[in-house]
């Protein structure tokens, strides 16, 4: 692993931020999650304009463009010295005064990289559909990616204690919505199925892919509000991600699924690795 703060580049046991950066006082922090793949930088660009996006309701302004920001990262992967590898890109803050209070802060630049694992995925995924927190609960806009995790945590508890290894969440009308770090799809016959944008999802650009590589497939798909009982109709399910692409599910809750066999995971899988 290699973390850059701000421009230096440093092993973990080296890396330090002030505790009076916001983020780590008040999580006041915006991030995004991105891979190389033989040294290809991923959807860098669509990662960027969502960090934006981020930084522009936060009220953060930016203080470096794209470009810097990309050899930064491109910087600190060939520092690693690995082709394939995980990114979490922060921007933070910045230190300030000990209140909750933004003017007068500095921005900060944290980027991790640490060699892509896919082998840490374990043999058996289980969702957990958690009860307690909904999608709408973990954070002011879930569409956002920003440094608050604590609601993430919490949900993540809830389903380690119960063997799992994703959550499943519901937003407040009920509705199946996403996982803590994925989105969610379930297939039934020869379609597939995930939940929209209305229910208030973020749109991850993972999801986008999938749904892509559906449409240049010919795959029927559809994105709607679904309550939980259809999954029981279910064939099969997954989640995806930047850094994991697309992750069969064998379980959720108390429902088993085939996944790791269905055709049409197989085939979106094929897809969007090409």
């Amino acid at each position: 692993m290699k973390i850059n703060i701000d421009g230096k580049v440093y092993d973990p046991g080296h890396a330090k931020i002030s505790v009076l950066d916001h983020a780590f006082l008040f999580g006041d922090s915006i991030y995004e999650v991105l891979r190389t793949i033989k040294g290809v930088l991923e959807d860098y660009e669509l990662h960027f304009h969502r960090l934006q996006d981020s930084a522009r309701f936060i009220h953060l302004e930016l203080p470096h463009d794209g470009a810097f920001y990309r050899k930064e990262i491109e910087k600190t992967c060939r520092a690693l010295a690995v082709r394939d590898a995980a990114i979490r890109w922060i921007v933070t803050r910045g230190v300030g005064e000990l209140s909750l209070n933004p003017t007068g802060c500095k921005p900060s630049f944290v980027i991790i990289a640490r060699a892509l694992d896919l082998a840490v995925i374990p043999p058996f995924v289980k969702l957990v559909i958690i009860r307690r927190i909904t999608s709408d609960q973990l954070s002011v806009d879930p569409r956002l990616k920003t440094g608050n995790r604590l609601p993430h945590v919490l949900a993540m508890h809830e389903v380690k204690t119960s063997g799992g290894y994703e959550a499943l969440l519901k937003n407040r009308e009920g509705y199946l919505a996403e996982g803590l770090t994925s989105s969610f799809f379930f297939v039934c016959g020869n379609q597939l199925y995930t939940p929209s944008l209305e229910t208030g999802i973020l749109n991850g650009l993972t999801r986008r892919r999938v749904l892509d590589g559906a449409r240049r497939l010919g795959i029927p798909t559809e994105q709607g509000k679904y309550p939980e009982e259809i999954l029981r109709h279910a064939d099969a399910a997954f989640i995806c991600s930047s850094t994991r692409g697309i992750v069969p599910a064998d379980a959720i809750d108390d429902l088993s699924f085939n996944s790791r066999g269905n055709q049409i995971l197989a085939s979106l899988d094929q897809q969007i690795e090409k």
